[in-house]
């Protein structure tokens, strides 16, 4: 079976996003335990994976505490790209892209998993 989690859902319309944000969404989150949680980025580096608003940090990082398994979903527009604020490591979790990753990135990656 397959459960979908809304909680206290935020439209940011600055940010463009429809994110699930704050520290209310965090707290509903902490009574839930993943088999998989998807996560969004802005950017991913070789620092990490990075969005511009401190709101999605305290949910992000909730849900990858939360998950058996955790991917991260980036587009190869977020390749190199460097939000405001960190949220995990690259070795919290799999990258799922459409596009190739650069190689510096790549390098890294695999020797985490190493």
């Amino acid at each position: 079976a397959t459960m979908s989690v809304a909680t206290n859902i935020l439209i940011r319309p600055a940010l463009n996003s429809w994110a699930t944000v704050g520290a209310t969404a965090a707290l509903s989150l902490k009574s839930y335990n993943f088999d998989i949680s998807f996560i969004g980025a802005n950017g991913i580096t070789l620092d990490g994976y990075s969005t511009p608003d401190p709101e999605e940090v305290i949910v992000k990082s909730e849900a990858i505490k939360r998950g058996k398994e955790v991917y991260f979903l980036c587009d190869e527009s977020k390749f190199k790209a460097n939000s405001f604020i960190n949220f995990a490591s690259l070795d919290d979790g799999m990258l799922i892209t459409n596009g190739k990753i650069p190689i510096e990135l790549e390098k890294s990656i695999r020797k985490k998993e190493d």
